[in-house]
């Protein structure tokens, strides 16, 4: 999926999600609300204490979302290129 998204948290994959699909979810193991509207994805409820998650923000673009306190990372989804030589 060219326009996933894809969450970690302590360097471990939770989920996937597609910026084509609108709604809101809840983050595995952190239990933050990730919003996904018109293409653009972020965090709109988080217990962070300093709330500079819930400023980031991903989209088709580009970006990335980061919560260091809750050591969470969204990303957009890494695309695999099958190379092939000879």
């Amino acid at each position: 999926d060219a326009d996933g998204i894809e969450v970690t948290v302590d360097g471990k994959k939770v989920a996937e999600y597609s910026l084509s699909r609108d709604g809101e979810y809840t983050v595995p193991t952190v239990g933050y609300t990730l919003s996904i509207r018109n293409g653009e994805a972020r965090i709109t409820e988080s217990d962070c204490p300093d709330g500079i998650c819930r400023d980031m923000h991903i989209s088709h673009s580009g970006g990335q979302i980061v919560c260091l306190p809750a050591k969470l990372r969204i990303v957009p989804k890494k695309q695999t290129t099958d190379i092939r030589v000879g």
